[in-house]
């Protein structure tokens, strides 16, 4: 809306009357120092979708001076279809609808001052039908007066999942009205009255009808509190800060209710701050100071909770846009960050802030959501991502290169391949492709990739992030696919629910302090009744809370606190799994400990040409303590050049992105002061390291005391091998289990325990041991380890006497131990 009311204070819209000028154009005029449109972008480029379903379309205009506003649904945009017999498009508002099986043009068409302008996108018609439908939550508590937001995904007979959850061919319905309502467009319920409704959805497509439902428990339970986050925030006039706000019920439970009807926002001074009362994102307006307000009503009890906004006159000195430079394959996607350096000092994140605009040099290669900064990739070339943006009278802007190859996937790996969890909890799975150009790439979140399970009665998943939801004792099979270049891809994992209970809850730690601004991140770990232990830090199933939000904040899905002022607060931990409640404290101390200096570590940091570097920043106090605050929302990194690196300033992890030297700047405003440190870092050559071959270029030889020869090559890719460099290949997960298998034994059950065996049994005059594979599917974090695309392994041989946990074989699928 805020873009569209933008987008109307640019131009004009020509009324169109038989007397007027006799034409019947329609279009939108600009004045003659007003920016125009230079290019429109649709999106996405290229789509599907089943017959019966539908696809919203979006149409972004390009203006003279760099801003993109979104017309999808304005008057003077036009929407057809080059095919109605395929599909049809509504005019007002993007939304195509499959008819039948076929490929057609969707097109967007307007005219500005007598220029035509527009731009198309392919959509491709199945005749795919919905095998079943998978409503989330299955099964879901809230308090009379409150919101419950549903979804639906359908799985289609081509192995694709669509989310249907507005879709005009899916109907929501509530078994009863007077317990609870539900919008039929959107699967929202709103609860009435305390009882326990079945939530429908249901519809056609394709001829096939489908439907399936969840349940919904309305409880009588009050908000006893409410919490905003941040308590005190400061952004620039011109820019967006989001508040967060979560109520603490009577039933122990924590509920966002950010954007709840029930919610309102407001600011005590609209001059200086506006808030958007649905959504709780404030915009500063000039310098100042207000009172932010998040106040409500459930169940008769009202309930509100304030938060102070500073707003600052500070401008954007400079833009980082991140990555530089990135290459993925056509039809992936590649998330950029846009950080503002600010004439205070203070680093902000702008990637989705409405003062900022997203385009792309050519469409036609890749697209780019204005609003996210996730770019599609749609055909083989390179493009110039900008972003760019006006804040406080100040215009800034940043590119950053994006090459688009025609690399396919050739194969996909699914982790954990195998897991055991109990109903009412959360598993995530990770999801990373194998490219036909060696790259490895997290697909997980990938738009061009579906995650679906074979029973959604045992467990559910989320299709866009690959966490699943347990349900109800059994296993399922989850399975994650997709299609790039148009070659399909797939792999399963299976899900085993038990119906373990949580035998005893610990936090760690459990004892903490630190001083007013800053974090402090807590663990939740469940002792489960079989024995395992699982981390349920940000699992739904568990609701953080703080006894008093004045002395310190705790994000209720991530369990980091936020100390506010001095004084001490219990941090507790509560959820529910399997009919079973679960509670456990910590103390958390705010201490008056000042800041006496920030450093930054590496002192003199080397990084090579395309990878990474890991800074450290640490405050030191004046109690003589110290403290990692690295991570710390009041921490801002910058790069002198980012041309030669940039810097992430949520982490402080750099990229090389050109050899040279450059400095890196950690700066902090604590209780009113500011504090800086910077360092020196040069980006390097990379060498790239003389790695084993894969699996497939390796041979082995059973004749060597039963060991196998290790194939190595040299910087020229020549094989390298002697009698004495034995060693392990590296094979495909399957190859190694199946392997393992046959010889009459399974895969190593433990890494560490293994590495303790490997030591206590090792001798000085032994060589290799007789074990056949190393196991990992986890890629190396650490920093040489990263910059080679190293996996985790197990263990090797560290001269005699010695067997420790290195990384391993870069771009390799897995490693595998055996053992009796």
């Amino acid at each position: 809306m805020k873009r569209l009311i933008q987008f109307f204070s640019l131009m004009l819209i020509v009324v169109l009357t038989l007397t007027a000028c006799g034409s019947d154009d329609k279009g939108l005029i600009s004045g003659p120092d007003e920016p125009t449109i230079v290019d429109l972008q649709v999106t996405p480029a290229i789509g599907q979708s089943s017959a019966g379903l539908s696809v919203q379309y979006k149409a972004l205009a390009k203006m003279s001076d760099n801003t993109v506003v979104d017309v999808t649904t304005d008057s003077a945009l036009s929407w057809s279809s080059s095919d109605s017999n395929i599909a049809t498009i509504d005019t007002d508002t993007g939304i195509a609808t499959g008819v039948a099986a076929g490929t057609v043009t969707i097109n967007a068409s307007g005219s500005v001052n007598g220029h035509e302008f527009s731009a198309s996108a392919k959509l491709t018609v199945t005749d795919a039908t919905v095998t079943s439908l998978q409503v989330t939550p299955l099964n879901a508590s809230i308090a009379a007066g409150l919101e419950q937001a549903f979804t639906a995904q359908a799985l289609m007979s081509d192995s694709s999942v669509l989310d249907v959850t507005t879709d005009s061919a899916l109907s929501w319905s509530s078994s009863d009205s007077n317990i609870a309502t539900i919008d039929t467009d959107t699967g929202i319920a709103t609860a009435v009255a305390v009882g326990t409704v079945t939530i429908t959805a249901s519809g056609r497509a394709n001829g096939t009808e489908f439907s399936a439902s969840a349940e919904l428990n309305v409880t009588d339970a009050t908000v006893t509190s409410l919490q905003v986050t941040p308590l005190n925030a400061s952004i620039a006039a011109g820019l967006e800060q989001a508040f967060t706000a979560q109520a603490l019920m009577s039933d122990s439970s924590v509920l966002d209710v950010t954007t709840d009807s029930a919610l309102s926002w407001s600011s005590s001074d609209s001059n200086v701050a506006t808030i958007d009362t649905d959504t709780g994102i404030a915009t500063g307006v000039a310098a100042g100071t207000v009172t932010i307000t998040a106040s409500g009503s459930v169940n008769g009890t009202e309930f509100s909770a304030l938060a102070e906004l500073t707003v600052t006159d500070a401008t954007v000195t400079s833009l980082q846009v991140t990555p530089a430079n990135t290459s993925i394959a056509a039809g992936l996607e590649q998330a950029f960050t846009a950080q503002a350096l600010m004439s205070d000092s203070s680093v902000l994140d702008v990637t989705s802030n409405a003062a900022l605009s997203w385009s792309s040099s050519d469409s036609n290669v890749a697209t780019i959501d204005t609003d996210t900064g996730i770019a599609t990739a749609v055909a083989v070339g390179k493009v110039t991502i900008t972003a760019s943006g006006r804040a406080n009278g100040t215009e800034f802007s940043a590119s950053a290169e994006l090459n688009v190859t025609d690399a396919t996937v050739t194969s996909l790996q699914v982790t954990p391949l195998n897991a055991s969890i109990a109903a009412g909890l959360e598993q995530a799975f990770t999801a990373q492709a194998l490219m036909s150009d060696s790259s490895v790439l997290d697909v997980t979140t990938d738009s061009a990739l579906s995650w679906s399970s074979s029973d959604s009665n045992i467990a559910t998943i989320d299709t866009d992030t690959g966490i699943a939801t347990t349900v109800a004792v059994g296993t399922v099979t989850i399975t994650a696919s997709g299609s790039v270049n148009d070659t399909e891809f797939s792999a399963s994992a299976k899900l085993t629910v038990t119906g373990a209970t949580v035998t005893s809850l610990q936090i760690t730690p459990l004892n903490a302090s630190i001083a007013a601004g800053l974090e402090q991140a807590f663990t939740a770990q469940a002792l489960m009744s079989d024995s395992s232990v699982l981390d349920v830090t940000t699992d739904s199933a568990l609701s953080w809370s703080s006894s008093d939000s004045n002395i310190a904040t705790i994000d209720t899905d991530t369990g980091i606190a936020t100390a506010v002022a001095v004084g001490t607060v219990t941090i507790t931990a509560s959820g529910s799994v399997n009919g079973t409640e679960f509670s456990a404290p910590a103390e958390l101390t705010v201490t008056p400990a000042a800041v006496t200096a920030l450093e930054v570590t590496p002192k003199v940091g080397k990084v090579p040409e395309g990878k990474t570097l890991a800074y450290t920043a640490t405050a030191l106090f004046s109690n003589g303590s110290t403290l990692d605050v690295t991570a710390e929302t009041l921490v801002s990194w910058s790069s002198g050049n980012t041309a030669v690196a940039t810097v992430d300033n949520e982490t402080g992890v750099v990229t090389g992105e050109a050899i040279g030297i450059t400095d890196i700047t950690a700066s902090a405003v604590f209780e009113g002061n500011t504090f800086k440190d910077t360092v020196q870092l040069s980006v390097i050559e990379f060498i790239p390291y003389h790695r084993p071959l894969l699996a497939s270029e390796t041979h082995f030889d059973e004749s060597v005391d039963s060991k196998e020869y290790i194939v190595y090559t040299d910087e020229f890719g020549s094989q390298v091998t002697g009698p004495t460099e034995f060693g392990y290949a590296a094979l495909k997960v399957e190859t190694a289990i199946d392997e393992c298998q046959r010889r009459g034994t399974q895969l190593v059950s433990n890494a560490n325990q293994f590495n303790d065996y490997m030591n206590e049994h090792h001798v000085e005059a032994s060589t290799w041991p007789l074990v056949r594979f190393f196991w990992t599917s986890e890629l190396d974090t650490d920093e040489v380890g990263s910059w080679f695309n190293y996996r985790l392994a197990i263990g090797e041989l560290a001269g005699p006497g010695g067997f420790e946990i290195r990384g391993q074989d870069p771009d390799s699928k897995a490693f595998v131990v055996c053992e009796n």
